[in-house]
């Protein structure tokens, strides 16, 4: 994973899955592109979601909560990276993803394909330029987004 990022913005980044050989790129205001074909997260919700929880996450009862609030979605409690996470929300193999973090970096990367993809990506405020000391973070596709964020938010 690799982003360009100046003053709390990325520019640019491309996040690259060995196992599948993915490679996920993306511009700010130029789009974003899985192994050179453009993408766009998918429109309707399948109810797939994504749940990162970073092994450093302390706090069970906002994590019970949250995974209360999931109920009637597919949730997959991911292990991959998270910014391999936020290209697979992207790419619309996932309508979102939410995303307990032990530091932000691989979310300025990640968030930047998701928006660049035409999904939301944001820090527990709801701002899309994340900050350095941002630890919680929310993504999806336009229908999801607003649903998990509401989530999130209600359980801190």
């Amino acid at each position: 994973m690799v982003a360009h990022v100046v003053n709390s913005v990325a520019f640019f980044a491309a996040v690259y899955d060995p196992s599948a050989s993915n490679l996920w790129t993306a511009y700010k205001g130029k789009g974003a592109l899985l192994n050179g074909e453009k993408l766009s997260v998918k429109r309707e919700s399948t109810q797939k979601i994504i749940l990162k929880v970073s092994d450093l996450w302390k706090d069970e009862s906002i994590l019970r909560k949250i995974s209360s609030g999931l109920v009637g979605y597919e949730v997959e409690y991911s292990t991959y990276s998270c910014a391999v996470n936020h290209g697979l929300v992207a790419s619309g193999q996932y309508d979102g993803v939410i995303d307990l973090a032990k530091d932000s970096f691989p979310e300025f990367a990640g968030g930047l394909i998701v928006r660049e993809a035409g999904g939301q990506f944001t820090n527990i405020e709801g701002h899309s330029e994340i900050q350095p000391s941002d630890r919680i973070f929310i993504g999806g596709n336009p229908e999801t987004y607003p649903k998990l964020f509401s989530l999130v938010k209600g359980a801190l």
